[in-house]
C-alpha cells in the first residue's frame, strides 16, 4: 500500500506571512539621556531616484504616525520649501543647523531606504522595504537616536498540485495590489515611530483656526454642488487640485495658490508659498508684497520663522534693494545662520561704504573658516579706507607678492591702485622695487 506523504490540499508551498519582519533596531546615542523631544522635522527619505514613490509615502507615513504621539510638527511642505530655498545643497551638519533655524525645530529626522524590491511571479509576490532613521539634534550636532528596520510580505506560493494555482495566483496578486503595499509602509512607519523616546505632546496653546492652519494636506474632490454651496468647500477642492499639480508646475499652482489666498487672506502660509512662486517665476514685486505681509500676520500673533525671512531676503537681493536687505542678512549674521550670509552682509557693508562694521564682520568670519585671499583683499581695502596705515600696508605687500609670485596682473593692479591713493607707499620698505616687479608682469 502507498503510503500519502501529504495530502492533495497541502501540495503545494503556501506562504502568509503578512507583515513578516524582525524587530526594529533602534539605540538612544546621545550621553544627555534625559533629552525631549519636543519638536520634529522629517526630511525626505534618501534612496534611489526609482525608489521616489515609496520614500515619499514612507515620509508621510511616519509624519502622520508622529503627529498621532501630538508632537508638535514642522509641515512637511514647509520643510521642502526651506530646503529647496537653502538648505539642499549643504554638507549634512549645515543643512542640518540652517534647517533647524530656518523653520525653528531643532530636532531633525532623517532616513535611507537600504531596500525596495518586489518580487512577482503570478502565483508567488514577495514585497520587502528596509531603511535606516536618525533623529539630529541639530544646533549641536548630536545623533540622539537611531533604527534600522526590514519588513516583508510573502503570498501565494509555487502549487505543485494545478487545482490550487488559482488560489496561489488570488493570494499572491493581493499581496502586491497597491492598498496591500500601502497598509505595509503604515506599519512600517507605526513600529519606527513606535521606538522614538521622549516624545513631547505639545497642546495647542490658543483655538485653532482656518488661519493657523497649513492647507497642504490631501483632500478627496469634493462635488460642483458643494462648491457653490459652501466655500470652505471650494477651499477644499483647491487643495486637492494644488495636491495633484507637480511642483515643478510653478504657473499652475501659483493660480491655485492664489484663489485660496482670496479665500484665506490672512493664512500668513498660503502667503508664503505665493511669494516663493513668485519668487521662482521672476515676479519679484509681487514676492515682496506677499512675504511682507505674511511676516506681518506672522509677528501679530508673535511668532516668527526664520523661513520666510529668508525668502524675503532673497527677494530684496533680486531687486537690489539694500536697505531691505541690510536687517535681514544682520539678522541672520547676529544668529550665526551661516558663513554665506556673513560674506553677504560684508560685501553690503563695503557697498554701503560701512568699512568699520565690514572689517569686524571680517575679522568673525576668519574665525569661522580658513583666511581666503577675498577676505584678505577685503581686509586690506577696509584697513585702507580706515586710514589703518600699518594694518593695511602690511596686508598691501602680502597681496602685492603673491599677485607677483602668481603673475596675476589683475590683483597687482588692483593693490597699486588703493596704495597709490592711500599714500601707503612710505609705509612700505623697498615699495619701488616691489612696484616695478609688479608692473612688469604683463610683459611675461
Amino acid at each position: 500500500m502507498r503510503v500519502p506523504v501529504l495530502k492533495l490540499t497541502f501540495l503545494y508551498i503556501l506562504v502568509l506571512l503578512h507583515g513578516c519582519s524582525q524587530a526594529v533596531k533602534h539605540e538612544s546615542l546621545s550621553k544627555e539621556k534625559k533629552f525631549t523631544l519636543d519638536c520634529m522635522s522629517v526630511l525626505p527619505i534618501e534612496g534611489a531616484e526609482k525608489d521616489l514613490d515609496i520614500r515619499d509615502d514612507l515620509r508621510k507615513a511616519i509624519h502622520s504616525q508622529l503627529s498621532i504621539s501630538g508632537i508638535k510638527l514642522t509641515p512637511i511642505q514647509q520643510v521642502n520649501s526651506s530646503l529647496e530655498l537653502y538648505a539642499k545643497d549643504l554638507n549634512l551638519k549645515l543643512r542640518n543647523l540652517n534647517l533647524s533655524k530656518l523653520v525653528n525645530c531643532k530636532y531633525i529626522l532623517s532616513g535611507k531606504l537600504t531596500n525596495n524590491s518586489n518580487l512577482n511571479l503570478v502565483v508567488l509576490t514577495d514585497f520587502r522595504i528596509g531603511a535606516n532613521f536618525e533623529i539630529h539634534d541639530a544646533l549641536n550636532d548630536i545623533v540622539l537616536w537611531s533604527a534600522s528596520y526590514d519588513s516583508s510580505s510573502t503570498n501565494g506560493g509555487i502549487p505543485l498540485d494545478p487545482a490550487r494555482a488559482v488560489e496561489a495566483t488570488y493570494l499572491a496578486q493581493l499581496n502586491n495590489s497597491e492598498d496591500h503595499k500601502q497598509m505595509l509602509i503604515f506599519d512600517f512607519a507605526k513600529k519606527i515611530v513606535k521606538t522614538i523616546p521622549n516624545l513631547k505632546y505639545s497642546p495647542l496653546t490658543e483655538p485653532s483656526s482656518s488661519e493657523e492652519t497649513p492647507v497642504f494636506i490631501s483632500m478627496e474632490p469634493t462635488t460642483q454642488s458643494e462648491i457653490q454651496d459652501d466655500p470652505e468647500a471650494k477651499v477644499r477642492d483647491l487643495i486637492h487640485k494644488l495636491d495633484k499639480t507637480p511642483k515643478s508646475d510653478f504657473k499652475k499652482r501659483l493660480t491655485y495658490l492664489s484663489e485660496l489666498k482670496i479665500l484665506r487672506p490672512k493664512d500668513h502660509w498660503l502667503l508664503y508659498e505665493n511669494a516663493r512662486l513668485h519668487y521662482l517665476l521672476g515676479n519679484y514685486l509681487a514676492s515682496q508684497k506677499d512675504i511682507n505681509e505674511s511676516i506681518h500676520i506672522l509677528e501679530q500673533s508673535k511668532k516668527s520663522d526664520m523661513a520666510y525671512f529668508y525668502l524675503a531676503s532673497r527677494i530684496a537681493l533680486a531687486r537690489n534693494d539694500r536697505l531691505t536687505l541690510l536687517p535681514l542678512l544682520e539678522k541672520f549674521s547676529a544668529q550665526n545662520m551661516g558663513v554665506s550670509f556673513d560674506n553677504e552682509l560684508m560685501h553690503l557693508y563695503m557697498d554701503l561704504g560701512r568699512y568699520k562694521q565690514a572689517l569686524n564682520l571680517i575679522k568673525k568670519i576668519v574665525k569661522k573658516s580658513a583666511k581666503s585671499d577675498v577676505l584678505v583683499l577685503n581686509q586690506f581695502i577696509c584697513e585702507a579706507q580706515l586710514n589703518m596705515k600699518s594694518e593695511a600696508s602690511k596686508d598691501g605687500v602680502l597681496l602685492l607678492k603673491k599677485a607677483i609670485r602668481e603673475r596675476d596682473q589683475n590683483l597687482a593692479t588692483k593693490v597699486l591702485n588703493i596704495l597709490n591713493s592711500s599714500s601707503l607707499e612710505e609705509f612700505i620698505e623697498d615699495f619701488h622695487i616691489l612696484k616695478l616687479e609688479a608692473e612688469s608682469i604683463h610683459q611675461w
